[in-house]
């Protein structure tokens, strides 16, 4: 069947773009009709995929339905990392749409998969949202907890932007709490580590 090899292969290929290029991953996804797909496993893959594209590239996410089609398709088969990074997109999407309370049990739910997912980066990603989704709530002490987690993953992962963010929100949550010394001895480590790739370039 060409029209279906034709989807398949264009997944694979937006997937293989989606940390690095999302744009690319978004323009091939977008190429596909939603409604041309036959197979649960493809529409499945189809939501969570472009999910993930629109989220990347800051679009505009309307509802929760087609994510709920991959966290439905992959936790009835038990795909792991696949139904991991369903879930932590159906968190995203709460954010945005701003309904924390769902988007908090959605990351949780995320969290309970955490030892399938190889990737330290997406680990990272993970507490990293937690983090801002007990910011936004006021929580500083529980958002500085998963924000450390965050650092100590996207540190793990050598993704040292991602880690000095997560360390400047760390820094925040100290000043919102009034511990005003530890947050300066954290800005003034960001700005060596500011200074010293400035240097580099």
């Amino acid at each position: 069947n060409i029209a279906l090899q034709s989807i398949t292969s264009t997944m694979n290929e937006a997937e293989s773009f989606m940390i690095d290029n999302p744009q690319l991953a978004y323009n091939l996804l977008d190429k596909i009709d939603y409604t041309s797909i036959k197979r649960n496993k493809d529409k499945a893959k189809y939501a969570l995929l472009f999910t993930e594209a629109q989220y990347k590239n800051y679009y505009y996410i309307e509802n929760d339905s087609l994510i709920k089609v991959a966290v439905l398709y992959y936790s009835k088969h038990k795909k792991w990392d696949y139904l991991f990074r369903s879930y932590y997109s159906l968190g995203c999407v709460y954010s945005l749409l701003k309904l924390y309370p769902d988007a908090a049990v959605a990351f949780a739910q995320a969290n309970e998969l955490i030892n399938y997912v190889k990737s330290d980066f997406q680990k990272g990603l993970l507490f990293s949202r937690m983090g801002d989704i007990f910011y936004d709530c006021y929580d500083y002490n529980r958002a500085e907890y998963y924000y450390i987690n965050a650092t100590f993953f996207f540190d793990k992962a050598g993704k040292d932007y991602y880690t000095a963010c997560a360390k400047g929100s760390i820094a925040n949550c100290r000043v919102q709490t009034g511990d005003y010394y530890g947050s300066i001895d954290i800005y003034n480590e960001l700005i060596d580590w500011t200074d010293s790739v400035d240097s580099l370039n």
